[in-house]
């Protein structure tokens, strides 16, 4: 999952605490999340808003942002859990001070391979029993055959193909299953 895609889908999912998100939608968001808060934070010291009297609107900014974004924050990190296997109810755990150590140990967990009680691997190659997202095939020799990228089971994005000794032999890019 891109940058864009995590911001995307964390605020899709507003209140959705079902399922799972993958370390890439977790990690993403909170350095969205972070971004944000710094450019707010140099906005309100910066000498435009000394000399405009702008702190009112930034700490309005500021508190809407909060707001809105604190919902999916949470939810996103109950399906985090979730893709570790562990019941959202952990997250609780974050709220005390020892706890804040575990909690950002299983943010960094790779989640469970395959379907888990929670639902279905985020960065599982299919969706509804169609490709989606990157696909690569590999040679027995464990080098690089194909990589390219799907879209509801259409190919989409640049597709490369390597012989088996390693030498690339084709790429180009399709858009909606036609090379482009």
């Amino acid at each position: 999952m891109i940058f864009i895609e995590a911001i995307g889908s964390a605020y899709s999912k507003y209140f959705q605490t079902s399922g799972r998100s993958s370390r890439s939608e977790w990690w993403f968001f909170v350095f969205f999340l972070f971004i944000v808060g710094k450019c707010l934070n140099l906005l309100s010291y910066s000498s435009f808003c000394d000399s405009n009297n702008c702190e009112v609107p930034i700490f309005l900014f500021s508190v809407i942002f909060v707001l809105a974004t604190v919902i999916p924050f949470c939810a996103l990190c109950i399906r985090r859990l979730h893709d570790i296997g562990l019941s959202g109810w952990w997250m609780n755990i974050a709220f005390t001070v020892i706890g804040i150590i575990p909690f950002f140990g299983w943010m960094c967990q790779k989640g469970d391979e395959g379907e888990n009680k929670y639902g279905l691997d985020p960065l599982a190659p299919f969706r509804n029993g169609k490709r989606h997202g990157l696909w690569t095939e590999w040679y027995p020799n464990g080098k690089k055959k194909l990589e390219t990228r799907y879209k509801n089971g259409v190919e989409n994005g640049l597709r490369t193909e390597w012989a088996e000794d390693g030498k690339k032999t084709f790429q180009a890019t399709f858009k909606d299953g036609n090379e482009q």
